[in-house]
């Protein structure tokens, strides 16, 4: 049964899922100490402690060279004060620690500089993206930016598109590369698809890039525009690699690549990540108006692959129509298809409210943000740009993005079996997807996991 949830803030469910394994299971990672303000210390006194003394008492330490003096009362109610030093001449984690041991002083520290907890990257249309802040990323991005597992297996995303101009300067280094096979006319790794070096090209039969089409430039943008590299603009996942399925125009094209991701993720799983691409999700922003699964034998096949794709591990999103209409009653492809491994994805605004597009309470699984999405795209066949991309082809990349972003994040084991038993882990991460987790069914959920 599909979940209904036309849920803009794609995100919520994967900062609870971040927040409940941080919170519950009292992990705090190991860092190095702040900055602080140079030859400033706080300190707190017991009550009825003279502060005057308190410093006499510092002044008379070894560490102090004698140049404490007080610079103000902070807090007067709380007892807290700072003292000046000179830093040139005294070792500062020294004399806080030594502080802290005198009578009367309740707690000493250095005057830390905050680190103020927001992520924005430093992409120079990054202000044009309102997108990202709708799913909530910038908070997400505090968690994780994308790239590997806990486990340290790399995340790989498949584009099934016409083709995508990869040499962008927003893409060109989160391009996947099969480095298990070589441009050399040989099927080094045995897959069964000789040069697939880049990707695949269904068209073709080689590597290639397709058409270098802007639609298929925006989409992969939305999903893994290079993050925090001072160009352009960013993606859900910033470090994500992006494989190349291209030549996809017809439905046996679909059929030839959906097997070409199938191929190399079966390929990971027996291979134990010595082969094969650790494949976690793919986009489809295509489809047909108005039809049933059953309305074609095509179609059928089409949605048997989901499942095919699902039981090595791959979860499927898929982008419903831009015709104001009830899926469930008229029909769509592929969102009619009922597999449990696809995600169906409707376009809302930046204010997170439905446009014209696809609904339905059995095949719509939840929008995310399309109209007007500010993505990588083309000035031409091989000039990289910028621009905007529309309708649920710009939505459902957001869910793609998102999906492997989990994968990227917290608890190790809530992933660790993502290779020994991938229908259990795909199956665990559609349901941080779909679900609107309150916090504490979070922190339960992961408290189990860890278990």
């Amino acid at each position: 049964m599909r979940i209904n949830n036309a849920i803009p803030a794609l995100l919520l469910s994967v900062l609870a899922f971040q927040t409940a394994f941080s919170q519950s299971l009292g992990f705090s990672a190991p860092v190095a100490s702040p900055a602080h303000k140079p030859g400033e210390l706080i300190v707190r006194l017991t009550p009825g402690t003279d502060i005057a003394q308190v410093v006499r008492d510092v002044n008379s330490l070894p560490v102090s060279e004698g140049t404490a003096r007080l610079a103000r009362t902070i807090v007067a109610e709380w007892r807290y004060y700072l003292i000046a030093f000179d830093e040139s001449r005294v070792n500062a984690y020294a004399l806080a620690g030594a502080c802290a041991s005198l009578p009367g002083v309740e707690s000493a520290q250095l005057n830390h500089q905050l680190e103020y907890r927001g992520v924005e990257p430093n992409d120079p249309d990054w202000y044009q993206q309102s997108d990202m802040t709708l799913i909530n990323a910038p908070d997400a991005w505090l968690s994780s930016t994308g790239g590997l597992t806990p486990s340290g297996d790399t995340i790989v995303v498949a584009v099934l598109e016409k083709g995508a101009l990869f040499n962008h300067p927003d893409l060109a280094a989160n391009r996947y590369w099969n480095w298990n096979d070589l441009p050399d006319g040989l099927d080094n790794d045995n897959n069964g698809f000789p040069d697939d070096f880049g990707g695949w090209d269904v068209a073709n039969y080689n590597d290639g890039t397709g058409n270098n089409g802007a639609h298929g430039t925006g989409v992969c943008g939305i999903i893994g525009a290079v993050g925090n590299n001072g160009t352009g603009v960013t993606g859900v996942n910033w470090k994500v690699k992006i494989m190349n399925v291209s030549g996809v125009e017809y439905d046996d094209d679909i059929i030839e690549a959906y097997h070409y991701v199938y191929v190399v993720r079966k390929q990971y799983n027996e291979s134990n990540g010595a082969k094969g691409a650790f494949v976690v999700a793919t986009n489809a922003s295509f489809g047909y108006n108005n039809q049933f699964p059953d309305s074609s034998p095509n179609f059928t096949t089409w949605c048997q692959l989901y499942d095919t794709l699902g039981y090595v591990g791959v979860l499927n999103m898929g982008a419903t129509s831009n015709q104001d209409v009830n899926v469930d009653t008229d029909g769509d492809m592929p969102t009619s298809c009922p597999s449990e491994f696809l995600i169906t994805v409707t376009n809302v605004n930046k204010l997170g409210s439905r446009v014209p597009s696809g609904y339905g309470k059995i095949s719509i699984d939840l929008g995310a943000p399309g109209t007007g999405t500010y993505s990588t795209t083309n000035a031409g066949v091989n000039t990289p740009g910028y621009g905007t991309i529309g309708g649920t082809s710009a939505a459902t990349p957001h869910v793609t993005g998102a999906v492997a972003l989990v994968y990227s994040m917290g608890c190790e084991s809530f992933t660790s079996d993502a290779v020994s038993n991938p229908v259990a882990c795909a199956r665990r991460i559609r349901d941080v997807i779909l679900t609107a987790e309150s916090l504490s069914c979070a922190r339960e959920r992961l408290v189990r996991c860890r278990s």
